[in-house]
Order: C-alpha cells, then structure tokens, then sequence
C-alpha cells in the first residue's frame, strides 16, 4: 500500500505526510497536519525573524551587581545575633 501524499500550499509540491509537521489541538481529538511542508516552514520561519523578530527585538538589561543577602550570625562567645 503506498504512503498518503498531499500536496503543500507553498511550493505546490506532492510529498508525502511525513514531510509535514504535526499540530496538536487540544479541542480535537485527531491529530492534523500543517498545510505546508516541512522546509517550507523552515523557510517561512527564517525570513520572518529577519523581517520581523531581529528588528524589533529588545533584549532586557541585566543589572550589573547583586545585592548581597544578609545572614544571622551568632557570636559564641557573647551569643550576640547580629547581620552580615
């Protein structure tokens, strides 16, 4: 028996269903598949992060220094508890 074919909605291709990735939807049941064929996705992916992602992408600041997290310590000798 041969493998289920379908054809992508981008390079108007015959493929088989394997070639084309799995879209999980919790309100069906039955698995579907995309429209378009996997590196067709690739390709859609890639140019949208260049048009898109890279342009208006604001990566946040780190501050530079930590503040330091005060500790109890106890003194053996007087038994004074005091921060550091």
């Amino acid at each position: 028996m041969s493998e289920p074919v379908r054809t992508c909605k981008t390079c108007k291709e015959e493929k088989p269903l394997t070639d084309f990735d799995i879209v999980k939807n919790k309100k069906l049941v039955n698995e579907s598949r995309r429209h378009h064929c996997a590196p067709c996705m690739r390709i859609k992916r890639k140019d949208y992060l260049k048009r898109y992602h890279k342009t208006t992408y604001i990566k946040k600041g780190r501050p530079k220094k930590y503040s330091k997290v005060k500790k109890n310590v106890c003194c053996p000798e007087c038994r004074h508890n005091f921060l550091v």
